[in-house]
């Protein structure tokens, strides 16, 4: 069978919604990428930007949390002023930039540049605020100081190579600076107590190791993550290079088949005038046998017709902002409407509806709700053999409305349910049914369903019918009683 037919983070929107004018929430943190940020690369390092901003609160709470253990559990001897001077430095700073962002944000003014100084001017903050923390904890003594990694992977996350590089450079200094001005009675030495060894600051060997050591450490990390994230973005570009070649592929074609659409048609609505006029003047068994031949080429011409239409309220679809104009609607009523509308199809060939309607409001575009329903409904009839049942169900959960349109007719292929919403796709069975078919009812059922939000699938046995299955998001029901089940008795 073949149918016609705060923690702060970014994210990108869905494209299938709508399309409206930009609108900034006027909370501290965006919680959407930046629209006018074109590249997906550019994106990505938004999105992190804003990762790294909400991470640091933690990082800062954590190590106050730190300090307390290290402190009151351990009788480790950390002074703890100069210590929560420097994390309160850090929130002060962190939330500085939160604001610098949040306000480029909403100005529409975050762009590759702003977000390369940005990152640069947070990872150097927490080289010093590291190193100032690393004095005052024992210096070389301090079995943290590892945690120097940290910002230098933020920097190979979010920076190119060559500023990562210079950010372990700056990391390296500061270690070498700390470390030899303790040893050299520059800086005063802070004795945290013996579980962090005692002397070692001021022994050359140890302090060499040491300081190679971590330093060697910087720059093999910052090597190993700027190679993998290199590969990762350049992974990136040639996804974003074959994503805009596919999309430009497709509104090529959309635009093919609206002008192709567009152009056929005034020729031939001519055509069938034309047709239309013959036959009025052709009566009579004179011309019965010219009159065949006419009637012939009116059915042809009006299945090219419907298939021009189709053709161009597909091509149309693919832009949802203008195609599709959300509002709440009323889907029992668009469903009731359309079931009344082919009731009497159904009655010609004895067919049985069973109908349930319930209450249900969703956010869409009332028009081609009504074609999603009227063209489920319509197949279900085509391809159902006199005598048969079609089954309209709308119910919903608290965040779905589905609506069930189901036949006890040819049925679908497994094989062909993957095909069903293909373009122009009809299987043998269905030519045999009905002939006239375009194959683009479903898959215009298909974009208005997307459009709105929603899915669409097929369920079926072959030779005892199908059920289509669409899923909307739905919204307040409706405070109206629900409405009764009602079966209609067979019509002759």
């Amino acid at each position: 069978m073949s149918h016609d037919g705060p923690y702060l983070t970014f994210r990108q929107s869905s494209p299938d919604q709508d399309k409206g004018p930009a609108t900034l929430s006027t909370r501290p943190a965006p919680n959407d990428t930046p629209p006018h940020l074109d590249h997906l690369t550019e994106r990505e390092l938004f999105d992190r930007l804003g990762w790294f901003i909400s991470i640091r609160w933690v990082a800062g709470v954590g190590s106050l949390l730190l300090v307390l253990v290290a402190t009151y559990r351990f009788d480790v001897h950390i002074p703890p002023e100069p210590v929560v001077i420097t994390i309160v430095g850090l929130f002060l700073y962190n939330a500085f930039f939160l604001m610098l962002v949040t306000d480029a944000y909403r100005r529409h003014r975050v762009s590759r540049r702003f977000i390369v100084g940005c990152g640069n001017g947070q990872i150097i903050c927490d080289l010093i605020a590291l190193a100032v923390l690393m004095h005052f904890t024992g210096g070389v003594e301090n079995q943290f100081l590892v945690f120097f990694i940290c910002p230098l992977v933020v920097a190979s996350e979010l920076l190119s190579a060559r500023n990562a590089y210079a950010h372990a450079a700056l990391g390296a200094l500061l270690i070498n600076a700390i470390a030899w001005s303790e040893y050299a009675g520059l800086l005063p030495h802070v004795h945290v107590g013996r579980a962090m060894g005692t002397e070692i600051y001021q022994n050359t060997l140890s302090v060499t190791k040491f300081t190679v050591a971590l330093s060697s450490l910087l720059f093999a990390a910052v090597f190993l993550h700027s190679s993998i994230v290199g590969r990762l973005r350049q992974r990136e570009r040639q996804l974003e290079e074959a994503y805009g070649r596919v999309a430009r592929l497709e509104e090529s074609k959309s635009f093919a088949m609206r002008k192709t659409s567009h152009e056929l048609r005034a020729p031939l609505h001519a055509v069938t005038a034309m047709l239309q006029a013959i036959k009025a003047e052709t009566v009579g068994e004179a011309h019965a046998h010219l009159n065949r031949f006419v009637d012939r080429a009116l059915i042809r011409t009006q299945s090219l017709s419907r298939l021009i239409e189709e053709l161009h309220r597909y091509a149309t679809l693919r832009d949802a902002a203008t195609a599709i104009h959300k509002q709440q609607v009323d889907l029992a009523e668009i469903v009731d409407q359309s079931v009344s509308l082919f009731m009497p199809l159904a009655a010609d060939k004895s067919l049985q509806m069973t109908v349930s309607i319930h209450p249900v409001r969703v956010l869409g575009d009332s028009e081609a709700l009504s074609e999603v329903a009227g063209n489920l409904i319509v197949n279900a009839i085509q391809y159902t053999p006199a005598g048969g049942e079609i089954r309209v169900c709308l119910d919903r959960d608290p965040a779905t409305a589905r609506l069930a349109v189901s036949d006890s007719g040819i049925g679908i292929a497994p094989s062909a349910c993957e095909r069903i919403f293909d373009e122009f796709y009809r299987t043998p069975e269905a030519k045999k049914v009905f002939h006239h078919g375009t194959g683009m009812g479903l898959p215009i059922v298909k974009r208005i369903v997307q459009a709105h939000g929603g899915s669409i699938r097929v369920e079926s046995i072959p030779g005892q019918g199908a059920t289509f299955v669409v899923c909307l998001p739905a919204t307040a029901a409706l405070e109206t009683p629900p409405a009764p089940d009602f079966q209609s008795a067979d019509r002759p």
